[in-house]
C-alpha cells in the first residue's frame, strides 16, 4: 500500500508534468483522505499513506514553488463513504472522520 499509493501519486506527477503538460502554467490535483488529517487507530498504514500524500500536496503548493515551477498543486480530503468494507471494520468512532475541516 505505501508503494502505491505514494510512489503511484509520484509517478503520475512525474508523468503528467513530463509527457501531458500543455502551457506555461499547470495545476495538479492530489487525492488523500480525512485519514491524512486525523488518526485513525485501525488504519495506521493507510492513514499514513494519506498523511504523506497531504504533506507533498502542501509543500508543493507553496507560493514559493509555485513560482518557481508554475505548477499549482492542490489537494483534497474525501471523508469516510459508506461501504461494506467500513462496515467489516474493527473501527469505533467513524463518526467523528465526517468533521468538517
Amino acid at each position: 500500500m505505501i508503494n502505491g499509493v505514494i510512489h503511484g501519486m509520484l509517478l503520475g506527477m512525474e508523468n503528467y508534468l513530463q509527457n501531458h503538460r500543455q502551457g506555461s502554467e499547470a495545476v495538479i490535483v492530489n487525492i488523500s483522505s480525512v485519514t491524512g488529517i486525523t488518526a485513525v487507530s485501525c488504519l495506521p498504514i493507510y492513514a499514513g499513506t494519506k498523511a504523506a500524500v497531504l504533506g507533498m500536496t502542501r509543500s508543493w503548493g507553496t507560493p514559493e514553488h509555485y513560482d518557481r515551477t508554475r505548477v499549482r498543486v492542490i489537494g483534497i480530503c474525501p471523508g469516510v463513504t459508506d461501504t461494506p468494507l467500513i462496515n467489516d471494520m474493527s473501527c469505533r468512532n467513524l463518526g467523528r472522520l465526517t468533521k468538517v475541516f
